[in-house]
């Protein structure tokens, strides 16, 4: 007979709206709040940017807490003692309370491991990056906490989630209970269209970090523009900066289009209304092992996608038949890609269609968290 769960979701992402790990966990709660044997709650404990109440009902089901203390050192104390307290308010004793981190613990996590194992929580790690791995770009903070979670608190782990089976790999060296859980995204498909727009609309959205291969994109955008003319726009959505001569690439040329950040609304129609979606990451180790949250939710619109054939990618995309798979690091094969789509658009239109079905079989909302509340039932059990 399953147990009544209650599961508390930790981290630093804003809640409702926020970052990929944001959706990530939300999707796993539009699932989970739907059944009558599991209460959810989340804590954010780092002030981001202000896109959410500061306590509020998600779904009418999730209690959800953003800190308003500042984003500083001489928070770490107070915010540990902000989460502990509301711990103990959410503790529920005619449950299995079940305490989810993500990735690796933050300094102002670690006494609230501490407190959720006096309480008599279990604790579980969702794990979707590797920062032993070369090409993450981390800073000395993220270091130094990966490296404590990896000394004193994985130990301490009742059990893992893996975003990846790379990752899946590395984690099974704690002898814990450990599902290999992708991310979900809802089918937000676009009405079917029968022709690409004129010009042909190619997105990318995310960061501009030198992992993420925006400077691959940027050069093979402009070699295709170059050679075939004024046919498509390149509309990159998102914060920061690349690579100087990436930045002036994208100054010179003027079908490059920078949005900047925009809500979440205004994303998912720009999403909707594009011909090809772009997932450019590079071949490091640290991409290797993560899986990116834009390819699932690229799927789900049913629009073409263009992704680089790192880590778990492959299992997932096909060339020419569930998206266009291009090498990693590479403009010419991007290149390549974008010419491919312009001639012969019919071919790249049935692509997008077909991954819904992708996104059906590996992504659903309902099929992964039913993985996931499993998962938590056989925790209590083991």
């Amino acid at each position: 007979m399953n147990k009544k769960l209650n599961i508390v979701f930790i981290g630093r992402y804003q809640f409702p709206n926020g970052s990929a790990m944001t959706k990530r966990h939300r999707y796993y709660m539009d699932y989970l709040c739907t059944l009558p044997d599991v209460d959810v709650c989340n804590i954010c404990t780092w002030k981001g940017a202000v896109l959410n109440p500061k306590h509020g009902m998600y779904r009418d089901k999730v209690e959800y807490y953003n800190t308003t203390l500042p984003k500083k050192v001489s928070s770490f104390l107070p915010i540990a003692k902000w989460t502990n307290r509301i711990l103990e308010k959410k503790y529920r004793k005619d449950c299995v309370n079940i305490v989810i981190f993500c990735t690796y613990l933050n300094v102002e996590h670690m006494p609230v491991l501490w407190k959720a194992k006096r309480i008599g929580y279990k604790t579980v790690c969702d794990v979707v990056e590797n920062y032993d791995a070369e090409g993450g770009g981390t800073t000395k903070q993220i270091e130094w906490a990966f490296k404590m979670s990896k000394m004193f608190f994985y130990k301490k782990m009742n059990a893992f989630i893996a975003i990846s089976n790379q990752i899946k790999d590395v984690y099974q060296r704690y002898g814990k209970p450990i599902l290999n859980l992708t991310n979900s995204a809802p089918v937000n498909q676009a009405p079917v269209k029968h022709a690409f727009h004129s010009p042909m609309r190619i997105v990318y959205t995310g960061t501009f970090a030198s992992k993420d291969g925006l400077k691959f994109l940027v050069e093979g955008f402009n070699r295709f523009a170059e050679k075939v003319g004024d046919v498509a726009e390149l509309i990159l959505i998102g914060r920061g900066t690349s690579d100087s001569q990436t930045e002036a690439t994208i100054s010179n040329n003027r079908l490059i289009k920078r949005l900047g950040f925009v809500t979440e609304e205004e994303l998912a129609d720009i999403q909707s209304s594009a011909d090809i979606l772009c997932m450019t990451r590079c071949n490091s180790a640290f991409a290797n092992y993560g899986f990116p949250f834009k390819l699932s939710e690229y799927m789900a619109t049913g629009n073409t996608i263009l992704a680089t054939s790192v880590g778990d990618v492959p299992l997932y995309v096909k060339d020419k038949v569930n998206g266009l798979l291009v090498n990693p690091d590479s403009s010419d094969s991007i290149y390549e890609a974008l010419n491919y789509a312009y001639n012969h658009p019919k071919e790249c239109i049935e692509m997008g269609l077909k991954g819904i079905d992708t996104v059906k079989t590996y992504f659903d909302v309902e099929k992964n968290g039913d993985l996931l509340y499993h998962f938590c039932q056989k925790i209590v059990e083991s």
